[in-house]
């Protein structure tokens, strides 16, 4: 097991333990202040690998030959050839965390509705945002630890398009399909490869129409393996996608007391406060004349802090539309 998760594991554990396990799910049926003394504790909790640990000018970029030829950038932080991060605990938006991923949703786009209805095309859907928790207001009236981490990751963002700029000449995917960089000036040349690097930062709208700032991540329920690999079979797709050399990526979900939570029962949905662990990585690519940089991240594991609060059936005292009839007694 990795130090990363093995650091998430103890930092949801030593966070809090007020999870309660009902007929093998884990749920909360809290009031507010309940919530608030979990969150409280959640918003406590750190690891070696929260961005507060860590400093940013230690991270850098170095152009290697991924293969004869060809150039990509190396992210080392200090001496380490990569970088691991710990997000803290986060309201989470729309998610896709459950055994299958997105399977079988529908996704609307403006030139039509797209439905996920292969297993192989599957992914899993996580995002964090920086709306607050209970009662842990940030300076901004957000969440202003979420906040640190997207302002360190988009610092790793910035250096990575330095680096590309200083170095054009090794990266031949951007340079030969725009020659002019190599003659302009850098001021030019930077706003040029900010606007063709991806952002794992997205813009999150609530059901208040609030804007938020989070952090959104994919990754593939299944990996196609090399003909004659050991595959483990956790479940009855997982059979089905054996036969078609595809096996489940590894990809724990812990609860608070940092118990891995059994795949027929991990569903992480918006509402919920959840951390995860991650690897950034970086890549210069062209496909079909279409070149860029990229920030991608590694999702490494996820541990659920607490679920979506929802004042108690008696009498409950929460404010959530979930808890009491909008319209009160109209009888």
């Amino acid at each position: 097991m990795s130090q990363i998760v093995v650091a998430l594991r103890r930092s949801g554990r030593a966070a809090i333990s007020t999870a309660r396990v009902v007929k093998g799910r884990m749920t909360m049926s809290m009031s507010r202040e309940e919530a608030a003394e979990v969150d409280a504790r959640l918003s406590a909790a750190q690891t070696d690998y929260s961005v507060s640990n860590l400093d940013l000018n230690k991270v850098r970029f170095e152009s290697t030959e991924a293969k004869e030829g060809v150039f990509q950038p190396q992210l080392f932080y200090g001496d380490e050839p990569k970088l691991q991060l710990v997000t803290p605990f986060a309201m989470a938006g729309f998610c896709r965390m459950s055994k299958l991923g997105n399977f079988g949703v529908e996704k609307r786009f403006p030139s039509g509705t797209v439905t996920v209805d292969e297993l192989d095309k599957a992914e899993y859907e996580v995002m964090l945002t920086t709306q607050p928790l209970v009662d842990q207001l940030g300076p901004e009236g957000d969440n202003a630890k979420m906040a640190e981490f997207l302002d360190f990751v988009q610092g790793v963002r910035a250096k990575l398009v330095e680096h590309v700029g200083d170095n054009l000449e090794a990266y031949e995917q951007i340079s030969k399909k725009n020659p002019f960089l190599l003659k302009s000036g850098e001021e030019i040349r930077s706003e040029f490869l900010t606007n063709c690097t991806t952002s794992l930062e997205r813009s999150f709208k609530d059901l208040n129409d609030a804007q938020w700032r989070c952090l959104s991540m994919k990754e593939r329920v299944y990996l196609k393996l090399k003909p004659g690999s050991t595959i483990t079979a956790k479940c009855e797709e997982d059979e089905g996608m054996k036969e078609q050399g595809f096996t489940r990526r590894t990809l724990p979900v812990y609860d608070a007391e940092g118990n891995i939570i059994p795949l027929e029962e991990q569903q992480v949905m918006f509402g919920d406060v959840v951390a995860v662990a991650l690897e950034l990585y970086p890549f210069v690519y062209n496909v079909a004349g279409n070149a860029g940089i990229k920030l991608g991240s590694r999702l490494k594991s996820v541990t659920v802090g607490r679920k979506r609060f929802a004042a108690k059936a008696s009498g409950g005292d929460g404010d959530s539309l979930l808890s009491r009839s909008p319209f009160g007694s109209i009888a």
